[in-house]
């Protein structure tokens, strides 16, 4: 589980989101809660970023077009 913080705080390693995943799920698997809780919280953290990345399109075309209506006045 310390590797999995390594990876995910970049502590004496290049910072590694998936890798901290994996090491987490490794050590969730041997029942350490801690380690299923920081799991947990990445997953949440990857869903919200995978969602705002997936918005994110749609945000800049409303953008363009009120830039368009702006410039149309």
């Amino acid at each position: 589980m310390d590797l999995g913080r390594c990876y995910e705080d970049g502590i004496g390693i290049k910072k590694n989101i998936p890798k901290a995943i994996e090491c987490y799920e490794k050590a969730s698997k041997g029942g350490l809660a801690l380690a299923q809780k920081k799991l947990d919280n990445l997953l949440k953290q990857q869903r919200r970023l995978q969602s705002a990345t997936k918005k994110q399109p749609q945000h800049l075309q409303q953008l363009q077009l009120s830039e368009s209506t702006v410039n149309a006045i």
